[in-house]
């Protein structure tokens, strides 16, 4: 549904202006008057309202995007109908997609790439670990801000992984992007996001994508039967690292890529550092692409076919004209058909002994083989004990689904089917059921969080999101909203959203002080003070004893809302030092020699004013001297060097937008010796920098500061 600028929808919203039209809706920059911030308003279009499954894509789109949480990921803030408006608000962003940046300066140096790509594969594990297949990855949906944050969007054809999530034509992803197995429609699961974020690594490393063609279907059948074009013809200065992330990523076989996007992750930050890509393992693609012939093709084909046949039957007629030769003499005659009677015989008996080996060979192959018996209805304990009884060895592969009709636990269909023949090493699939996938949603509105989650049946593995948003009606902790509501029914494959309070805004506490106290009484303490405890590191300290609070990356004294996160540094006790000291050698000690004084003039005596006689000076004879020790001063005895501590205070990047709340941030110290990781958090509370960190070396290292898979600062540090 189009609407006009200066357009207020549901009381709150004001239009702005259009910013785009899609298949599925159309988008506006709107202002919400409650919160005055602008925000992104997608709004279904009208030709699509009567059709069910568009309105449950676009509700998928809400609930996929509302149950995830993380700095690269657009944030939904609210969902709503109103006069057949199906709405959905969305966080706003001021920057361009990654496609327009690729256009304009592709191709990307390897920082760059690596650098985006961290920060899309951050989104799509946090995606993952909430049982979310996005299935739709491209530069199209990405948007870069202007501060160089990447944020991934568009969920709208998002599903939940729960054993695997099949493909329709109605859902494929976008055809530049998407897996083989999308292409054919088949199963995928994590994998396929993984082999379409490899694809938008190698647009941006290349400025290209790697497969066209005339229509949608050529470029499938590329995706699945043509190997990648080389990227390093394309742009030689692609590292070994990134050429082999992206070959790894792009295989046609899932099973032969990253088993996770955390793994892939951990070879991405290892290639920032290591270009030789010698801890990637790339297994070789398929060799052996299906071949698809056109209607012309076949045509010609078939033509010169039949231009052969007549060229044969021309040669077979020419034979038989010339076969009209003398007749030869009787007992050449007779020695040929000799000749075919041993023929025949040497063919007949080499028939018979090849017949009594394929049939003594089949009597063996079918004593390893079994009739399968009709499973369906038992559970997979019983199955398998109806098979040892039998004495049958078989392999099952054991699948789950859910049903509505089928109890728990019990075997719902089975690959191959009843009856059918098979050997020994077959492998037997079946789908087991997980029961009904509904259940009844709980009003837990007004309760505590703990309480609320109590409230929530415990066989079900069930994907519950909270989201804590400030509230001056209601405490701290208390659920205020719920998604799905009360009473509704609710897929135990769908995400369940609680919107939490956080107390109200205005709630400024004092941060207290923990340094040199224990962890457990520094926990205590700002939990007294209504400030929750983060991450918790240890350091080594020469001053600080072991178990004592180092640092807290909040100072005391400053004001801060209530329910504000502090990490701590506690200290492990000084860093052992082993340095090898070498003992000075010291002379042994020698008898000394007697120093004989110099003789000396005898001083003249002076009379005592009580003497009136002069005496006559006698010569003084000096008694020798007691010798004098060794005046070698001792050898000094070096101290050892140990590493110095130096505390390091990492500032809030400028480039962040005012909205970031987390971040994914690591700290590495490079040295001679190579790089270390000093610091990691993926989900790093922006509101809390400056962080303080203690670094110990020694001679000088690079420190360097990575803000979501970006370099953002680096100081070199002298610990002499």
């Amino acid at each position: 549904m189009v609407l006009n600028q200066d357009t207020i929808v549901a009381d709150r919203y004001k239009i702005i202006e259009k910013l785009g039209v899609g298949g599925m809706a159309i988008v506006y920059r709107a202002k919400d008057l409650k919160l005055d911030r602008d925000v992104t308003f997608k709004v279904m279009r009208e030709e699509h309202i009567p059709d069910d499954e568009f309105i449950s894509r676009f509700n998928t789109e809400a609930r996929s995007a509302a149950s995830l949480s993380n700095q690269n990921i657009v944030s939904v803030y609210d969902v709503g109908v109103e006069n057949d408006i199906n709405y959905i608000v969305m966080e706003y962003i001021d920057g361009v997609t990654l496609k327009e940046l690729i256009k304009n300066r592709a191709p990307f140096d390897n920082e760059e790439t690596f650098g985006v790509a961290i920060q899309i594969s951050t989104a799509l594990a946090h995606a993952h670990k909430n049982n979310i297949i996005h299935r739709d990855i491209k530069p199209q949906n990405i948007l870069v801000t202007t501060g160089g944050i990447v944020k991934v969007t568009d969920f709208g054809i998002a599903r939940a992984a729960t054993v695997a999530t099949t493909t329709n034509n109605n859902a494929m992803g976008s055809v530049h992007y998407f897996s083989p197995e999308q292409a054919r429609g088949k199963y995928v699961d994590v994998r396929s996001d993984i082999y379409s974020l490899g694809i938008v690594m190698y647009e941006m490393a290349t400025g290209r994508i790697p497969f066209e063609g005339d229509s949608a279907v050529a470029v499938a059948l590329k995706h699945i039967n043509e190997a990648l074009p080389d990227i390093k013809t394309l742009n030689p200065n692609v590292s070994e690292s990134l050429n082999r992330i992206i070959l790894r990523a792009t295989n046609k076989l899932s099973s032969q890529r990253y088993e996770s996007i955390d793994e892939m992750t951990e070879d991405l930050k290892r290639a920032m550092t290591n270009a030789s890509g010698e801890f990637i393992s790339v297994e070789r693609d398929v060799d052996s692409p299906t071949i698809k012939l056109t209607d012309e093709e076949v045509r010609m084909i078939r033509e010169e076919s039949e231009l052969e046949g007549d060229k044969n039957n021309s040669i077979n007629k020419s034979e038989s004209n010339h076969s009209h030769e003398p007749d030869v003499d009787k007992l050449a005659e007779k020695k040929i058909v000799m000749i075919a009677i041993l023929t025949a015989f040497t063919i007949i008996t080499f028939i018979t002994f090849v017949g009594i080996n394929e049939i003594r060979s089949r009597q063996l192959e079918q004593q390893a083989r079994m009739t399968l018996p009709y499973i369906v209805g038992l559970t997979v304990d019983e199955a398998q004990t109806a098979f040892v009884m039998g004495g049958v060895s078989i392999n099952m592969e054991v699948q789950e689904e859910f049903d509505e009709e089928v109890q728990a636990g019990i075997i719902i269909s089975q690959y191959p089917e009843a009856n059918a023949i098979i050997d020994d090493d077959s492998v037997l699939t079946v789908v087991v059921s997980l029961g009904s996938s509904m259940i009844e949603m709980p009003d837990v509105v007004g309760l505590d969080i703990s309480e609320a989650l109590a409230k929530f049946p415990t066989d079900v593995n069930l994907d519950i999101a909270e989201q804590f948003v400030f509230s001056d009606d209601y405490p701290i902790n208390t659920v205020i909203s719920q998604f799905p509501e009360a009473g509704d029914q609710a897929s135990v494959e769908e995400s369940i959203t609680l919107i939490v309070s956080r107390g109200s805004e205005s709630n400024i506490v004092t941060v207290p002080s923990v340094l040199g106290i224990t962890e457990t009484n520094a926990r205590s303490t700002l939990a007294s003070a209504g400030l929750r405890v983060g991450n918790i590191n240890l350091s080594h300290s020469q001053t600080v004893l072991e178990g004592l609070v180092l640092l807290q990356t909040i100072d005391p004294g400053r004001e801060v809302s209530e329910g504000t996160v502090i990490n701590l540094v506690v200290s492990n006790g000084p860093m052992p030092v082993e340095v090898l000291v070498p003992e000075p050698s010291i002379p042994e000690p020698s008898a000394p020699e007697p120093s004989v004084p110099e003789p000396s003039a005898p001083e003249p005596s002076v009379p005592e004013p009580s003497t009136p006689e002069p005496s006559a000076p006698e010569p003084s004879t000096p008694e020798p001297s007691a010798p004098e020790p060794d005046a070698t001063p001792p050898v000094p005895v070096p101290e050892p060097a140990g590493p110095v501590t130096v505390n390091m205070t990492f500032q809030r990047p400028i480039t962040l937008a005012d909205d970031v709340e987390t971040v994914d941030i690591y700290i590495l110290k490079i040295t001679g010796q190579g790089p270390a990781e000093l610091f990691s958090n993926p989900n790093f509370s922006v509101s809390s920098f400056p962080l303080v960190l203690p670094v110990q070396g020694t001679g000088q290292a690079n420190i360097q500061l990575y803000i979501n898979g970006s370099m953002v600062s680096q100081e070199v540090i002298d610990f002499s």
